[in-house]
Formats: structure tokens, sequence, C-alpha cells
């Protein structure tokens, strides 16, 4: 439910077209993002052995750490475009 409440505010926050109303939304996202997140990655830990027993758990988040990594790279180049297009407050919108 934290992690709604947060994004509901950022999502109210993005709109703006203020630099530092943005700033703030997007820290407002971050830390929702790493809610959902840290709250996955405590059920992979838990889970691991009884259902991805073939490979170990390190594989597991290494492949996660170069999918989030590439994630990231093309969704740079995706908020890049967008501001070019759109200004400060597009990627937001693009997000």
């Amino acid at each position: 439910l934290v992690f709604c409440v947060l994004y509901a505010l950022h999502c109210v926050l993005h709109v703006s077209s203020s630099f530092s109303v943005l700033v703030l939304a997007r820290a407002v996202s971050g830390v929702a993002t790493a809610i959902l997140f840290s709250s996955f990655e405590a059920w992979l830990i838990s889970e691991h052995s009884s259902r991805f027993a073939k490979c170990s758990l390190a594989e597991t988040f290494a492949l996660q750490t170069q999918g989030n990594a590439l994630a990231a790279v093309a969704s740079g180049l995706v908020a890049q475009g967008a501001v070019h297009i759109g200004g400060y407050g597009a990627p937001m919108a693009v997000a």
C-alpha cells in the first residue's frame, strides 16, 4: 500500500512544469520503486531453493542486474528523446 500511495503522489507531482517539483516527483518515485523491488528480492531469496534449484542465487541476481542495466540505458535514451520533443516534463509523462 505504501508503494501505491507514493506512486500516486509521484503521478500528481509529475504534471508540474517546475523543475524542482519534477525532481521531487522522481525522488518519491525512486523510494516507491525501491520498496517494490525490495519486496520482490526478499521473496526471491526465500523461495529460491524450492523453485529455482538448478541455478545459483548469485546467477539469478547477476541476470537481474544486467537486465535492469539494459532497461535503464534504454529508458535514458527514450527520456532524452522526449526532452528534445516536449521539454523537461515530457519524460515524466512518458514514464
